[in-house]
């Protein structure tokens, strides 16, 4: 076989195996992760309404009283109440929130043993 034949079929070869290569959900591709389970970037949410008596608030996302409208599910230790939670939310607040397997959550775990005095 000659070189360039030998280094043709090395190039076939190759190109083959790379196009048969599983990508990892972990790959970095245009500056971004590629996330699994269909879930979004982290975005910014801004309060609706004063911290309601669920651990469900509604938000606007990307900029307050214009952008779009989303109920945001909240983690809250101890509690059950983002009304009671240590980290009151107010009209107006902004904090980050993902979307996880369609459901906008917040990134903050709020502590539900707020002392009320």
């Amino acid at each position: 076989m000659r070189r360039d034949q030998l280094n043709r079929r090395i190039h076939q070869t190759s190109a083959a195996a790379k196009a048969e290569r599983h990508q990892s959900p972990q790959v970095i591709q245009r500056g971004g992760a590629v996330r699994h389970g269909g879930g979004d970037g982290a975005r910014l949410a801004y309060c609706k309404t004063d911290a309601p008596d669920s651990d469900e608030i509604d938000c606007y996302l990307d900029t307050d009283e214009t952008g779009e409208q989303v109920t945001v599910k909240c983690r809250i230790a101890n509690g059950s109440s983002l009304m009671y939670a240590s980290e009151y939310l107010k009209d107006g607040d902004a904090f980050l929130v993902i979307k996880v397997n369609g459901v906008w959550e917040s990134t903050n775990l709020f502590n539900g043993a707020k002392f009320v005095t």
